[in-house]
């Protein structure tokens, strides 16, 4: 058996990770790669990964401590420069060394100290994520603030707040039982296009321009049940633009809302109460404006049509299930697409590294990352992701190849003895058959003759004299 693969997606992929301990990583799944043989042709191009061949360390000599986790990263110059957003409200920039072009071979540059002015006071408040756009780098922290930083200059230049600090609305949520009080207002922030949306628990999603700081945009919620005609809640925990006016945000309540900025604050459209079951904690772009990756707490991963799969009711019962890729067992904290070839990638807090075939769903590769992983970067440079011809592969076991290709000439052997004894068997009935048409035409000859001699027989009995008749008589 032999399948179509392109050699770009399995050996020309480089993979950036950060996780809670602070630690960075570059890994490169085509190095520790080794073919299971347990799996069939359908699984043929499955991998495992050992973390000493396909796995080094960006900037061993940094201090590791959980303080510093990295909780963010975010592309400067695709594959050259990329910054990290780390727990204490600072951003390290690094760039690739272009002489050696060495796997793991980033240096760091420039960091920028406490852009959120976190200190002891307040515990209650802690970095949310990063995103560039528009030669600015945005990043936000639980309690709304934003923070627009240049990366050229590596200062902040702007600050703005995503809510309106008037005395209607509540600077603290006292929503949980046993009147816990919670702070953190934003669970949930992307950036697009010179803007950014945030959101949170009873916190409707805002769409603010970098530049000027104004509010553009601000999501309506749901009606209420027609039955009970209580109020929808609300708790976003995962944003993605699909375009320009299109935004995706899953809910901790199990729901996927879609937003047409252009048309109306509400939803367009919102997935069945019972189509997933957990809170949605990640959100990848598969297709333009067609289907999204949804990852939840337990390690569902799921693609999810937007064409077929939601509506604008969100009582109505799901019609069909939900096609998953299998594989994580553990929260999922980030979904990144390849921006050139059909692969998904996957990190959370399992400590596996996952690479899916968008087309198939079948994993690619799973790599032990040893500590519980928060954001990951895929490369887009084109050397290392530049795509070369397509050649046939064949999926079979090496072994099982070579026993065909000594095993032709007895093949031959065995086709030539095998022809020799179906011309014997052949003979022998050709003669089977002659022998059985000779006997019937000797029993057909005996038949003749008997009739003839009975005839014989008769005339002789007719010849006897009249007397001896009369004196037999």
């Amino acid at each position: 058996l032999t399948c179509l693969v392109n050699k770009s997606i399995l050996s020309k992929m480089r993979i950036l990770t950060g996780d809670e301990c602070g630690i960075l990583k570059e890994t490169m799944p085509e190095i520790g790669r080794k073919l299971t043989p347990d799996f069939g042709p359908t699984n043929a191009t499955a991998h495992h990964v050992t973390l000493d061949k396909g796995t080094q360390l960006i900037s061993p000599d940094a201090p590791l401590s959980r303080e510093r986790s990295v909780v963010e990263m975010a592309w400067i110059c695709p594959s050259q420069r990329f910054a990290t957003l780390r727990a204490d409200s600072s951003i390290d920039f690094y760039s690739m060394e272009c002489e050696t072009q060495e796997q793991g071979k980033y240096s760091w540059m420039k960091s920028v100290e406490d852009i959120f002015q976190i200190g002891e006071k307040n515990e209650h408040v802690s970095v949310l994520g990063m995103g560039f756009t528009k030669d600015r780098l945005c990043a936000s922290d639980t309690i709304g603030n934003i923070a627009v930083v240049d990366p050229l200059k590596a200062s902040v230049v702007a600050k703005h707040f995503a809510y309106n600090s008037s005395s209607k609305e509540k600077t603290t949520i006292s929503y949980t039982k046993g009147h816990y009080e919670n702070k953190h207002q934003a669970t949930a922030m992307t950036v697009h296009s010179g803007r950014v949306a945030t959101a949170g628990r009873e916190r409707e999603i805002t769409l603010l321009d970098l530049e000027t700081g104004k509010l553009t945009w601000k999501a309506k919620n749901l009606p209420p049940d027609p039955q009970t005609l209580l109020q929808q809640p609300v708790w976003s925990t995962a944003l993605c633009f699909m375009s320009e006016n299109l935004l995706a945000a899953g809910t901790a309540y199990h729901q996927v809302r879609l937003y047409d900025i252009r048309t109306q604050r509400r939803p367009v459209s919102v997935t069945p109460d019972n189509m997933f079951e957990h809170r949605i904690m990640a959100l990848c772009e598969l297709e333009p404006e067609k289907s999204l990756a949804v990852g939840d707490t337990t390690g569902n991963l799921f693609e999810l049509d937007l064409r077929t799969c939601m509506s604008s009711n969100p009582a109505k019962k799901p019609l069909i299930s939900l096609p998953r890729f299998v594989g994580p067992v553990g929260s999922i904290r980030k979904l990144v697409r390849h921006d050139t070839e059909p692969i998904l990638v996957s990190v959370g807090l399992d400590r596996m590294l996952r690479t899916y075939h968008l087309h198939t769903r079948k994993q690619l590769d799973c790599v032990y990352m040893k500590q519980r992983l928060n954001c990951v970067l895929v490369c887009e440079d084109q050397q290392w992701t530049a795509d070369e011809k397509v050649e046939d592969i064949d999926i079979d076991v090496e072994d099982d190849v070579n026993d065909y290709v000594d095993s032709e000439g007895e093949e031959e052997e065995e086709r030539g003895s095998s022809k020799e004894s179906l011309d014997e068997e052949i003979g022998e009935d050709e003669e089977s058959v002659s022998n059985s048409s000779s006997r019937t035409s000797s029993s057909h000859h005996d038949e003749d003759s008997d009739t003839d001699s009975s005839d014989s027989s008769k005339s002789d009995i007719d010849s006897i004299p009249t007397k001896k008749k009369q004196r037999h008589r």
